[in-house]
């Protein structure tokens, strides 16, 4: 029996999101993910930085590059910005109840 379920960021992972996600509600599996296209596919969480913000950044490192900055002398980062996502229709399909202090911390909520 599988009591809850995550993903890794892989591409395999990303391209079949909707059938993994569709497997969960369907079982009543309560699921978490990196990001939040997962949770708009219909997943039930997401907790992780934005895919457009990562994009962001890394151009920020590339035009710092094409200006003649050195790889080497720039710092390495981590994310600095978390989006938490939640479906609040697949918990009701997964018959889950989400704390209200975690829909009151949500930066999104899907409810359709």
């Amino acid at each position: 029996m599988i009591d809850a379920m995550t993903t890794v960021t892989d591409p395999m992972f990303v391209f079949d999101r909707k059938r993994i996600v569709d497997f969960g509600i369907e079982n009543k599996i309560p699921n978490a993910h990196e990001y939040r296209e997962w949770v708009q596919s219909g997943g039930l969480l997401a907790f992780g930085p934005t895919i457009d913000g990562i994009w962001r950044r890394g151009a920020y490192f590339v035009e710092k590059i094409l200006n003649g900055a050195k790889p080497s002398d720039l710092p390495v980062e981590g994310p600095s910005e978390f989006h938490l996502a939640i479906n609040l229709k697949a918990a009701k399909d997964m018959g889950l109840s989400v704390p209200q202090h975690l829909v009151a911390r949500a930066d999104e909520l899907i409810v359709r």
